[in-house]
């Protein structure tokens, strides 16, 4: 867990109390894809298509 902390505080504009956070409420963090930690964090943009329809993109 220091060793996650230690790397993720080494990112520019990460802090001591944000590394924390992140480790305490993302524990998938290292060890999933980028992708679907994206969607897991709801950052990631889903299309909302049917048939021809185009929706939005959030």
């Amino acid at each position: 867990m220091q060793s996650t902390h230690a790397l993720l505080t080494s990112v520019p504009g990460v802090g001591n109390l944000i590394a924390w956070h992140l480790i305490a409420f993302l524990p998938e963090l290292g060890r999933c894809a980028h992708k679907p930690l994206a969607a897991l964090v709801g950052v990631a943009p889903f299309n909302h298509d049917s048939g021809k329809h185009k929706g939005k993109r959030l």
